[in-house]
């Protein structure tokens, strides 16, 4: 995770955002699963720091992958 917050800098001023989270991930061998964990346990501690979350819609995008310069 290389980015998070309560206030995405590229959102639609009527979205009310309880928290964003920017991911990348680096290509994972076959054999290995996904490491989500780690994530998945940052995400929730900077969920309770924020307090109690009255959710009405989750949003979820997956990017394009990207290629990066040698």
């Amino acid at each position: 995770m290389n980015d998070a917050g309560q206030d995405h800098p590229h959102a639609d001023p009527a979205a009310s955002l309880a928290a964003w989270f920017q991911v990348a991930v680096d290509p994972v061998a076959d054999d290995r699963p996904l490491p989500v964990q780690p994530f998945l346990r940052c995400a929730g501690d900077v969920a309770a720091r924020i307090g109690d979350l009255d959710l009405q819609a989750v949003q979820h995008r997956w990017g394009q992958p990207t290629t990066r310069a040698a």
